[in-house]
C-alpha cells in the first residue's frame, strides 16, 4: 500500500492527473456544447460512439484487403451510450455515485464530512430542513415522471433522511466533539 501511496505522491503522477483532469474536462465541455469530438458524438439528442475508425484499423491491422474494408458501412461501430430521454436516469446514477463516495474512505470525502460535522451535530434542524427544500425543490421540479406519483415520492423522502441520519452518524464517530459551526465560515468571513 505504501508503494502505491508513493506512487500517486509523485510529482509526475500529479502532473499526469491534473492533465488528464484538464483534457476531461474540455472534452465534457464540447460535449455538453454538441461538439462532435474524435469517436464521441451528441446529435439528435443522443450520445454515440463512432468506433469504425478502430474497426477500420482493426481490419487493416490483421491483413483485411484494403476493398472489403471500403465494402464496411458508416454505421458500422455506431454505439448510441444513450438518448437524451436517458439523460436523467444517467444523472440519477451520477448522484447515486456521488452519495456512495461521501460516504467513502476518500480523502476528500473525509474532508467534506470534515466540513460537515460541526452542522451535522449542532445544527441538525438547520441540516434537515436545507434538505428538504432541496428535496421539495426536486419534487416540484419535476424532471422525471416518478416524482409525480406519491409512494415513490414518499420512498424517496424516507431514502433521503436515512441517508442524511447515516451520514450524520458518521461524521459523529469521525468527529466527535466538534465545535459549535461559524456561520460565518460559510462565505469565508467570521460569524458571531
Amino acid at each position: 500500500m505504501k508503494t502505491i501511496d508513493d506512487g500517486l505522491a509523485r510529482p509526475e503522477f500529479q502532473r499526469v492527473w491534473q492533465e488528464g483532469n484538464r483534457r476531461a474536462a474540455e472534452k465534457l465541455t464540447a460535449i455538453v456544447e454538441g461538439e462532435k469530438l474524435g469517436l464521441v458524438d451528441t446529435a439528435n439528442g443522443a450520445v454515440t460512439l463512432d468506433l469504425r475508425p478502430l474497426v477500420v484499423r482493426a481490419a487493416t491491422r490483421v491483413g483485411v484487403p484494403a476493398a472489403t474494408i471500403a465494402k464496411i458501412p458508416p454505421e458500422a461501430g455506431q454505439l448510441t451510450v444513450f438518448t437524451s430521454s436517458d439523460l436523467h436516469d444517467v444523472q440519477s446514477y451520477v448522484k447515486l455515485i456521488l452519495a456512495g463516495w461521501l460516504a467513502g474512505p476518500g480523502p476528500l470525502a473525509r474532508r467534506v464530512r470534515a466540513w460537515l460535522a460541526p452542522w451535522l451535530a449542532h445544527r441538525l434542524a438547520l441540516s434537515y430542513t436545507v434538505v428538504a427544500l432541496l428535496l421539495a425543490l426536486l419534487i416540484w421540479w419535476g424532471p422525471v415522471a416518478w416524482l409525480h406519483r406519491f409512494v415513490p415520492v414518499l420512498v424517496l423522502i424516507a431514502l433521503v433522511i436515512a441517508g442524511v441520519e447515516l451520514l450524520r452518524r458518521q461524521t459523529a464517530r469521525e468527529h466527535p466533539g466538534v465545535p459549535y459551526p461559524d456561520p460565518g465560515a460559510l462565505w469565508g468571513g467570521r460569524g458571531s
